[in-house]
């Protein structure tokens, strides 16, 4: 008996809740850091996420032999209809 009304609790509770769907955060910045372990690449990356302009910038600094290079781009995905 204590059974079926745990298990209808559980079942009420689970029902009780309408889902949603997941937002991501308005802006969002990180890093990361790459290192082999023969050290011929070493990397820096940051990121920058703009959910509001629909745009993620990536930029990379690096050596790779002992020749630096860097990496900076700008990913948009707003589409544009000119209808």
């Amino acid at each position: 008996m204590r059974f079926l009304i745990l298990l209808a609790c559980l079942l009420a509770a689970c029902l009780a809740e309408k889902p949603y769907p997941c937002e991501s955060p308005p802006l969002l910045t990180g890093g990361l850091a790459v290192s082999t372990q023969n050290e011929k690449l070493f990397t820096y990356a940051k990121y920058l996420y703009d959910a509001i302009g629909r745009r993620v910038r990536l930029m990379e600094l690096g050596t790779y032999e002992n020749k630096s290079f860097t990496y900076d781009v700008l990913l948009l995905y707003r589409e544009v209809n000119d209808a």
